[in-house]
Formats: C-alpha cells, structure tokens, sequence
C-alpha cells in the first residue's frame, strides 16, 4: 500500500500526453514496433475501446479483462509496450493523460462494479463493444495444466464472527495479476473483508465489491512485483456467519460466466497479454455446533479447556455456545451439566489419548413463518389445510432437520417457541407462543427445526401442540435413522378450525 501510495502521487509525472500528434518520439517507437509485429493501428473509423490496451490482431476490439491492468501497469513502470493499437486507449479516465489513474479504472470496472472506462478518450475513438464479448472471447493461454483455483472446506457454528476462508491456488507461469468470482449464500454468509494478509500478494492492493450484498463476491490483486511459477493462498476472506443461518453445509462456489462484464476466475500472465481460466475447485462451509468448542472458532483444542475452567472458577463468559442457541457443545462428558469434568474430559482427549468429546442432544427452533393464509378450497403450498405434518431429513450421523407444517397458533404470537428433549429414543416437541395482546383467533403456521449430536438409530417423534384439542389424535410417530442419509414424512388430519378441510 505504501508503494501503491507513492505511485499515485507521481500520476502527474508520469502522465503521458495523447493530444492528437503529441506523441513523443518513444511512443512512436513503440508503435511502430507494435505494427512491425502484425499489430495493426486503427483508422478514425475504425470501433475500439478505452481501456483495452493489449488487443491483438485486427478490430473489431472490446474485450477488457484483467490483462489490460498488468499491460498498462508494465507499460507505465517497466518500460513495456505502448497501448495498442494508439496511446489513446490508455486514457481510461477520459483525463487527457495516460497514468496510474487510468491503470485503476479497468480493474473497478471488473471487480468493484464501477462504471466502464470512459466512451470517448481521444477524437478517433467510437464506443461501441464489441457484440460478442464473454469469456469465450478471451485470450485465454492453451496450457493449463497444473493451474487450479479451489476454496478450501471450513466449519464453523452459527453466530461466529470474523471466520476467515482461503481461496488457494497453483499457476506455471509468471502472473502479473489474478481474480477470483464466488457465488455464496446472502442468507448466511456475511463478507466483512477480503484481505491479501499472508497470501502471496501480501502488501498489495486488493479490489473487490464485498461491501455490496451482492450474491457475487468479486476480488483482484493487481500485482506490482511479478511472481514466477508457485502455489499457495491467493485471498483470505472474512465473513460472519449469521446468527439464524440453518446447520448443515453451504455452497462456495468458484465460476466463470459470460457478460458484460464478464465473471472471471483467472490468472493473468505478465506479460499482459495471455490469461489463464484455471480448474475451479469448490468449497462448502459447513455451518455446525461442534462438540467441545466451547469457544466457537471451528476445533476443540487448549483454549476450550482454558475457555471452560475461566467460565466456572473465574467468573468468565459462558461458553459461545451456551446458553442459546446449543447449551449441549459444553457438557463433553454428556452428563447434563457443565461442570470441571468437562474440563479434565477434555484434558485427557487432547492429551492422554482419552475419548472424543461426546456432547448430549439437542434440539431449538430456528425459523418460522407468518400467519399462513389460505384461499378456500385452495391451497398456498403443497400441503392442504387441514393436513397436520411433520418433514424430517437426516444426515445420517448427527443433524436430524424437522419441519412442522400447519401447526395451530393464536393468528398474533409476541413469539412461537419451542422445548426440545431428548430421552433415551423418543424425542418430544412441545410448542408453546407468547403473547401480550391476543387476537382471539388461530391461525396456521410452518417450523423449522434442528436437533444436534443425534446418533443413528430408531426414534418416536412426539409434538404437543398448543391447540389440540382432547381426545384428538396426536401427532406422533416412529423413525429409523440407521441409514444414511435418511428423510420422511408423517401427517394426522385435521377437521376443525384453523385445520378444517373448507
């Protein structure tokens, strides 16, 4: 960044003039040297782009990637060639001058979501983009053997703050810049930052959109000292992970789409010219209570221990995942209190070869709807009216997801709750609201919830419901969970007001 500030302040210096018949005799040099190559300069009639500098071959030119901003990084500082196919193209800025400025705007354009280089940067240039412009229009280098893009899997538990996720790589040869798009979940995922800290593009500028809550994440890191044929971290991105974000696995996906401007994982070379689309390698994060860490940051290692005896003899916060949403993750010897034999438990794990934590189950609400309303004789979703349902889904190891559809509930709850306990097999739901000013009506409403630390095995599943009336069937029923993975469904119907058939 000191580097990168030095330069800005040189723009004036360094600046080059492209006024019509200005150019000075370096320029003219260069130029003809393009020319002497195949490269041909354009007419005044002739259709080319501010910004794009590298273009090879004969116009119709357009395609502006991140090659551009290493050309004319080069260009300016390492005596490299002129814009092609005239000084013009490099006024990006539409300033009158070709400088770092203009080196900036290309670079915003692809990964910032800023506004394209200016339309008009010398009297002979039309704006008018080339039609065809995408991915597949690329200068794209054969050889891609061994250059890989891929986001390394991560676990994390709702509410976790500041979880950094590496987005690594391989590349065989020299790069002069590389950039990355990934496409993950709003719902879940906040992106607080994208950082170059102890990547191979540490201390340089990084450029992304992540302060927008695009779907998009769009990073680059124009470099300013080339780095040969490697491997290692590219970016380091910081999110939060959102306190009702369901558990279970979520999607980081790496991809190139076509566009304007187009989606680019990509590794530009240093000469400027030539770009590689490496293999993309997904991640997922999975978003998870782990059993022992009590201190929320994805492992169970020496801290927990220090974490839990602070938390009982010195007054210390209570572990992050108790008391809500997940009391269990504390209690690793599973005898329903949190107490100092979790803490030589889990000495003895980490230490002398003892058992793995081995947290009790538990169960919370997450999620649930508004006041369903139903039009008569039709219905809102798949389910009708008067169907009372439980929807399971396991994981086959510890993560049982249910969803209660049409439950019965006063039409104004302050809140729905919920009492998850888990003894021996059976599993008992009951469901309970607040309320403060009720209105004297009911209404229909779906849950969603999660239960933690379930083994494999056969359970019933037992609700109590708030509205219910006596005598009625209840909603309750036996599942196996031995296989993996495992889901179903179980309905009881219902003939009377809020559940009646209309």
């Amino acid at each position: 960044m000191f580097l990168l500030t030095i330069l800005l302040s040189l723009v004036g210096f360094i600046s080059a003039s492209i006024i019509s018949g200005d150019e000075s005799p370096g320029d003219t040099e260069i130029i003809d040297q393009h020319i002497q190559d195949g490269v041909n300069a354009v007419s005044l009639g002739d259709t080319f782009v501010c910004g794009d500098v590298n273009e090879v071959g004969l116009p119709p030119y357009g395609n502006i990637t991140l090659a551009d901003c290493v050309y004319l990084w080069s260009f300016l500082f390492r005596n490299g060639p002129s814009p092609v196919p005239n000084l013009c193209v490099g006024d990006a800025n539409g300033d009158g001058n070709v400088s770092v400025s203009d080196w900036m705007v290309p670079i915003k354009y692809l990964y910032k979501d800023t506004d394209l280089p200016v339309d008009t940067c010398c009297e002979s240039t039309n704006r008018e983009q080339n039609p065809e412009t995408g991915i597949s229009n690329m200068r794209v280098n054969a050889n891609t053997t061994d250059n890989v893009m891929m986001i390394e899997n991560t676990t994390a538990r709702p509410g976790t703050q500041g979880h950094v996720i590496h987005i690594n790589g391989s590349w065989n040869m020299e790069l002069g810049a590389y950039g990355m798009v990934l496409l993950y979940d709003t719902s879940k995922i906040e992106i607080v930052e994208v950082s170059s800290e102890g990547t191979v593009g540490e201390g340089m500028l990084v450029v992304s959109n992540y302060l927008g809550n695009s779907p998009y994440l769009k990073a680059a890191i124009p470099l300013m000292n080339f780095i040969p044929p490697d491997s290692g971290t590219l970016f380091k991105v910081v999110v939060n992970i959102k306190e009702n974000a369901p558990l279970g696995e979520t999607n980081l996906i790496l991809f190139n789409e076509p566009g304007e401007p187009p989606l680019m994982c990509v590794y530009s070379l240093s000469d400027g010219i030539n770009e590689i689309l490496p293999e993309l390698i997904h991640g997922t994060l999975n978003i998870q209570v782990i059993c022992g860490d009590v201190t929320g940051d994805g492992k169970v290692t020496l801290s927990d221990v220090v974490y839990t005896t602070n938390y009982l003899f010195k007054g210390g916060p209570p572990p992050l995942c108790s008391p809500e949403p997940y009391p269990s993750c504390a209690d690793v010897n599973s005898d329903g209190q949190v107490s100092v034999g979790d803490a030589v438990y889990l000495i003895n794990y980490l230490f002398k070869g003892g058992p793995p934590p081995d947290c009790p189950a538990s169960g919370i609400l997450v999620n649930y709807t508004g006041c369903k309303t139903f039009q008569k004789r039709s219905t809102i979703d798949s389910t009708s009216p008067d169907q009372d349902c439980i929807e399971y889904e396991y994981d086959g190891e510890s993560l049982l997801l249910i969803k209660h559809i049409n439950a019965g509930f006063n039409c104004c709850p302050d809140s729905i709750l919920a009492d998850i306990t888990i003894v021996d097999n059976l599993i008992t739901i009951e469901e309970k609201e607040s309320l403060s000013n009720p209105c004297h009506c009911l209404c229909l409403f779906d849950l969603d919830l999660e239960i933690t630390n379930l083994e494999p095995g056969e359970y019933t599943i037992r609700v109590i419901e708030p509205y219910v009336k006596s005598g009625e069937e209840q909603l309750e029923f036996s599942i196996n969970l031995s296989t993996s993975p495992s889901s179903g469904s179980y309905c009881v119907k219902r003939d009377y007001y809020p559940w009646g058939s209309w």
